[in-house]
C-alpha cells in the first residue's frame, strides 16, 4: 500500500518496514502511535488479561522519558503513543518494537500483581455487563467475564498471544505528520488473526435482567451513521426529559463494543437513585418507541449532524480520528477521511433512524439494581428464567451424600462426552467439547462452557466427592485455573 493516498488533502498511507502508516498534518506537537489489534475480546477465560499483562510487560523495560508517553488495553486494540520531539518520538517506538520482540518473562508474576493493583478495565462497566450479559463465551462475550486471576497466566500464554497478535499485518502505525522511519520500527511477519466471533447466548430479547448497581440499555446496531446518531438522540431525549424535566439524572453515559465488521452493541447507562431507576428505563423504552414510530424531531437530528461536523473537523481530534481509521483498517473496513465520515452522518435520514430504534426494540436488554416482576415499558423481567437443560450423558454418576444439607436429589454425570448435574429436577451442564474453563476452588468447581453457562459443584456434598473433582481437573486439563474461595 506504499504511496496509496485515501484523500489528497488529509489522510495518506505508507509502510514503514512493512507495517501500514497512516498519517495526517495535524497541529504540534508531534504525536505518533502503534495500533495492534489485541484487546480483551480476543482472551479466554484461560488467558483473561494476558493482552494487558503483555502490554505491561513491554511498558516495564522503557526508560524514564520526557516524552509524554502511556498505552491502553480496551476491547479491540492496544495503543503504544508518544508525544513531544519526532527524533525521541521515533526512538521511543523503536524501542517498543524492540521490547515486543524481547519481552521480560522473568516479570510476568510482578506484573500480573500490579495488574491486580491496577484493577483497571478495558472498556466501561456497564458495556461489559451488558456484553456478557447477553453473549456467549468469547469475542465481546469475554467482556466482563470473570476468568482465570491474573496470578494464573503463564510464559507460554504470553508468548502465544504476543506471536499471534504482534505482526506487522495486525498493526498500523499512526501519526501527526510523516510516520516515523527508523530500522527498528518493525514487527514479525506472520498473517493477521481471524477475530474471535461473538455469538448470541439463550437470553431471550428484549428482556430486563436484575444485576448493575445502575440503569444500563443495550441494543445491537448495524456498524453504520445511523448507530451514534440514534445514541444521541436517545441521549439527549432522556436528559430533556429527566433531568431537566423531572431532575431525577443528571448525566447519560454511551459506549459501543465490536460484534463484526457489520455489527456492534450501543449502550446507554445513567446516574441517579436506585428507586429512581425504573422511571429511568421506562423512559428510554418510550423514547426509542417514539423514534420508532415517529422518527427524530428535525431540529434533534440536525443538532446530531451538527455536533458530529463539529466534532470531526476538530484539528484537536486528529489523533482520535487516525486511531479510528487504524482499528477500520485493521478490520478491513474501508477507511474514511473526516470528510466523508462527516457526509456519512450528513445523508442519515428520519426514516435511518426509524429502523435503527426498531431493530434496537427488538434487540433490547435493561438492566437495573432491583427485580420488576411486572416488566418494565412492557419489556418482561427474565432475570429468573431457567437456562436450558442440557442433554443427558451417559457415564459415572455420584450421588448426594446421606448427610448433607444440599437438594436430595443432587446428582452428577460425568461421560466422555460431558458432565450434567442435577438439582430440583433441573438438569444443567455441557459437552467437554465446550468447555472453556474449570475454575478450581478450595471447595468448589466452576465448570465454564462457551454458551456462557456455568455450572458450581460442591464436592463436599457429594459422595466420593473427592474423585468427582479428580475427575473433573484431569478433563479440564490446560482449562483448569486455581481461583480463592470468594471466586465464586
Amino acid at each position: 500500500m506504499t504511496g496509496r493516498t485515501y484523500s489528497a488533502f488529509v489522510l495518506n498511507s505508507t509502510t514503514v518496514n512493512g507495517i501500514p502508516a497512516l498519517w495526517t498534518e495535524g497541529p504540534p506537537p508531534y504525536t505518533a502511535a502503534l495500533v495492534v489489534r489485541a484487546g480483551a475480546q480476543d482472551e479466554t477465560v484461560r488467558t483473561s488479561g494476558v493482552g494487558h499483562l503483555v502490554e505491561h510487560l513491554v511498558m516495564t523495560g522503557q526508560p524514564r522519558t520526557t516524552l509524554d508517553v502511556n498505552a491502553s488495553v480496551d476491547d479491540v486494540v492496544t495503543v503504544y503513543h508518544a508525544t513531544g520531539a519526532r527524533d525521541e518520538v521515533t526512538e521511543w517506538l523503536a524501542r517498543v518494537c524492540d521490547a515486543v520482540q524481547d519481552l521480560p518473562l522473568d516479570r510476568i508474576a510482578l506484573e500480573a500483581k500490579v495488574l491486580d493493583a491496577e484493577d483497571g478495565d478495558s472498556v466501561d462497566p456497564a458495556v461489559a455487563w451488558s456484553a456478557a450479559a447477553r453473549f456467549a463465551v468469547g469475542g465481546a462475550g469475554m467482556l466482563g467475564r470473570q476468568g482465570a486471576p491474573h496470578r494464573a497466566l503463564e510464559r507460554d500464554h504470553v508468548v502465544d498471544f504476543t506471536r499471534r497478535h504482534y505482526t506487522a499485518t495486525n498493526a498500523v502505525i499512526v501519526a501527526t505528520g510523516e510516520p516515523p522511519q527508523h530500522p527498528r520500527i518493525r514487527l514479525p511477519e506472520g498473517p493477521r488473526p481471524e477475530p474471535v466471533p461473538t455469538e448470541e447466548s439463550h437470553l431471550e430479547l428484549p428482556a430486563y435482567l436484575t444485576g448493575p448497581p445502575i440503569p444500563i440499555v443495550s441494543w445491537r446496531v448495524r456498524r453504520a451513521a445511523a448507530a451514534p446518531v440514534l445514541a444521541g438522540l436517545v441521549s439527549d431525549l432522556l436528559i430533556e426529559a429527566l433531568r431537566h424535566g423531572e431532575g431525577i439524572l443528571y448525566d447519560v453515559g454511551i459506549g459501543s463494543t465490536p460484534l463484526s465488521a457489520e455489527e456492534g452493541l450501543a449502550v446507554l447507562w445513567a446516574d441517579g437513585s436506585e428507586e429512581d431507576q425504573p422511571r429511568i428505563l421506562a423512559e428510554a423504552v418510550e423514547v426509542l418507541r417514539t423514534l420508532a414510530r415517529d422518527g427524530p424531531r428535525d431540529a434533534d437530528l440536525a443538532h446530531q449532524k451538527a455536533l458530529a461536523r463539529a466534532q470531526m473537523s476538530d484539528p484537536r481530534g486528529a489523533v482520535d480520528h487516525l486511531l479510528h481509521c487504524a482499528f477500520r483498517l485493521l478490520q478491513e473496513r474501508p477507511v474514511l477521511t473526516t470528510e466523508e465520515e462527516i457526509t456519512e452522518v450528513e445523508a442519515v435520514t428520519a426514516d435511518d433512524v426509524r429502523q435503527a430504534a426498531q431493530r434496537a426494540l427488538e434487540t433490547l436488554l435493561l438492566a437495573g439494581s432491583e427485580p420488576a416482576p411486572a416488566g418494565i415499558g412492557g419489556i418482561p423481567d427474565r432475570s429468573d428464567d431457567d437456562d436450558p437443560e442440557c442433554p443427558a450423558f451417559e457415564g459415572r454418576t455420584w450421588k448426594r451424600k446421606l448427610l448433607s444439607t444440599a437438594p436430595r436429589d443432587l446428582r452428577v454425570v460425568v461421560g466422555d462426552d460431558g458432565l450434567s448435574q442435577t438439582v430440583f429436577g433441573q438438569r444443567h451442564g455441557g459437552r467437554w467439547a465446550d468447555l472453556v474453563g474449570v475454575a478450581k476452588g478450595p471447595d468448589f468447581r466452576a465448570v465454564i462452557f462457551r454458551d456462557g453457562g456455568q455450572l458450581m459443584v460442591w464436592p463436599k456434598s457429594i459422595g466420593d466427592g473427592d474423585g468427582l473433582a479428580a475427575d473433573i481437573d484431569r478433563r479440564a486439563g490446560d482449562l483448569l485455573f486455581e481461583v480463592d474461595e470468594d471466586w465464586a
